[in-house]
């Protein structure tokens, strides 16, 4: 994960990233054999963080325009 604006993200994001190297690192060995699909964990939790970086964005955007 590059250098997030949030605040939340910045402060996890070394655990955010423990989570993901393991789970990927899961999916590529193949030895998960639960009822969830790894691929789809990932992608998840990325679309997550995504979303987050874009709430934050739109939160500053309205700060922006409230202020002027």
């Amino acid at each position: 994960m590059e250098n997030p604006k949030n605040v939340w993200l910045r402060s996890h994001a070394k655990t955010l990233n423990s989570i993901m190297f393991k789970v990927e690192e899961e999916r590529f060995k193949s030895s998960y054999q639960g009822q969830l699909d790894l691929g789809v964990v990932l992608f998840m939790m990325k679309g997550m963080m995504n979303e987050i970086e874009n709430l934050q964005k739109e939160n500053d955007d309205l700060k922006t325009k409230v202020q002027k």
